[in-house]
């Protein structure tokens, strides 16, 4: 019985989708109605025209090519076409009025000079206007290098100073992981010279070689003396331990520039 009843309600609703999704109007031809409603079911031949039968007992009648009336499917009014030559007249008045030419109105002459007379002005208040003295212009060149020198000197001095802290304060803790005792000179010497070898190894891959990138040699480079240092300056003198402290170290760095880059990015 349920079957039945879905069946009978997707007769319903594929009899009704016509009416529904069609907007055909009156004086519509053969095409337009074709290619918004489909092929119909069935046609008919009429003295002057024909009948097209579609489902959901919807009959639509012709006549010289134009849709002249519907059974079981509204019309749409015909659209109006606005013609802006007969705007002015009444809609009878439109098929016997002759079509008006409109022709554009003179230019005054004052009008059409008044560009010429507004760009003289311009051009006697720019002459007015003093040039500024060429020490004047050198003091601000001159400025304008002291602040980018200013900047590319900041930006060197923290592109050092916030790695060697981070480096320093890494070491540090790793050797409180590992539970060796290294004095804070040592580890801010092994700090500084680990990002001079990272420095030092990207300048000779990308600037003396060429190289598109450094092929992470620096943080290979980085390591190796890392490892040679904490062995020789603190009381890591075993190796697997001084292995252990400066692995700690290095990937306590990344996690830490990995999450300041997150930090960074979410805040653009």
């Amino acid at each position: 019985m349920s079957k039945v009843r879905v069946q009978l309600f997707l007769c319903l609703i594929l009899c009704l989708f016509p009416v529904v999704t069609s907007a055909l109007y009156e004086g519509q031809g053969m095409e337009e109605v074709s290619a918004e409603l489909g092929e119909p079911n069935g046609k008919r031949s009429l003295a002057d025209g024909e009948v097209w039968v579609y489902s959901g007992d919807i009959t639509l009648e012709f006549s010289a090519g134009k849709l002249t009336r519907a059974k079981g499917l509204m019309l749409e009014p015909a659209p109006e076409v606005f013609d802006p030559e007969h705007e002015d007249l009444a809609p009878e008045q439109v098929g016997d009025a002759e079509p008006v030419r409109k022709t554009p109105a003179p230019v005054p002459a004052e009008a059409a000079s008044g560009g010429d007379s507004l760009d003289k002005e311009i051009q006697q208040f720019s002459e007015g206007i003093p040039e500024l003295p060429s020490d004047f212009a050198g003091l601000a060149e001159e400025g304008e290098e002291d602040i980018r020198d200013s900047r590319s000197f900041l930006s060197a001095v923290l592109s050092w100073a916030i790695p060697v802290f981070l480096g320093f304060i890494f070491l540090l803790i790793a050797f409180k992981i590992v539970g060796t005792e290294a004095s804070k000179s040592a580890l801010l010497f092994i700090a500084v010279a680990d990002q001079a070898v990272m420095h030092g190894v990207r300048w000779f891959f990308l600037e003396l070689l060429g190289f598109p990138s450094a092929l992470h040699a620096d943080a290979l480079a980085s390591f190796i003396v890392m490892l040679i240092l904490v062995n020789k300056m603190t009381y890591a003198k075993q190796l697997p331990v001084a292995i252990r402290i400066v692995v700690i170290s290095k990937v306590a760095g990344l996690v830490a520039w990995y999450f300041l880059l997150l930090f960074v990015l979410h805040n653009l």
